[in-house]
């Protein structure tokens, strides 16, 4: 006489075993995939490093490299922002060294999509929305995205050193250039060039682009309006 108990459970027993052999196998791939996303994003990070701390133009063939590696990081893991944002970074770097206005115009374009990928998977990290807002400057549109983004920059960072060397940047660069739009968010550059001024992670960039702008009469004259110390820091007359 078959025993059909005996043979369910053997079935039953095959089944759980290939659902088990099945779900490791994914695990591993996964795994896999993670690690090898990882190799791929610090291959693009190490070259953003690299110019970052030079402040030398990047050549055009390191440019292409970390766009590949930051591209290859994302396609294997795209829901990352991380990787989103690297990719974003590099492509600006890319439109900075483009020889015509086409070239700039797609590699800006492309930078602003990868930061807003990143928004949808980490919505509150206040760098990117930074990020964005330099990308519209860069672009010269000042448009409504272009008051969301450094809204949204200033709310969720405004004690993050990345988000006022950003943000002070624009305001500097359009105190000089755009002075009607520059009017128009004068009250949150201000907060951010002069909160960036005492952080020690921004404090020397800003100094810099406050000397290559030309503007420390008008940083000055908000420093002693509000007697602050960073007058001496400054050095204002």
């Amino acid at each position: 006489m078959i025993n059909l108990s005996a043979r369910g459970n053997t079935t039953l027993l095959k089944i759980m075993f290939g659902v088990l052999v099945l779900l490791v196998s994914f695990l591993c791939f996964k795994s896999t995939n993670l690690m090898m996303a990882s190799i791929q994003f610090y291959g693009a990070q190490n070259y953003i490093t690299q110019w970052q701390v030079s402040g030398s133009e990047p050549e055009a063939e390191d440019i292409e490299n970390a766009q590949q590696y930051a591209f290859k990081a994302l396609t294997l893991h795209s829901d990352f922002a991380l990787y989103s944002d690297a990719l974003s970074t590099v492509l600006q770097w890319k439109a900075l060294q483009a020889n015509n206005s086409e070239l700039k115009n797609t590699a800006l374009n492309e930078a602003e999509m990868f930061n807003l990928l990143s928004t949808k998977h980490r919505p509150s990290w206040p760098v990117t929305w930074a990020n964005l807002a330099y990308i519209k400057w860069l672009k010269g549109e000042f448009d409504e995205d272009f008051t969301r983004y450094i809204t949204n920059a200033d709310s969720l960072g405004s004690t993050t050193p990345e988000v006022h060397l950003s943000l002070a940047t624009i305001g500097l660069g359009m105190s000089r250039i755009n002075i009607r739009d520059f009017l128009t968010h004068k009250a949150l550059f201000r907060k951010h060039i002069v909160l960036g001024l005492t952080h020690p992670r921004s404090k020397k960039n800003i100094a810099i682009r406050i000397d290559n702008t030309q503007t420390k009469p008008m940083v000055c004259g908000w420093l002693m309006q509000a007697k602050s110390l960073l007058v001496n820091q400054l050095k204002c007359g």
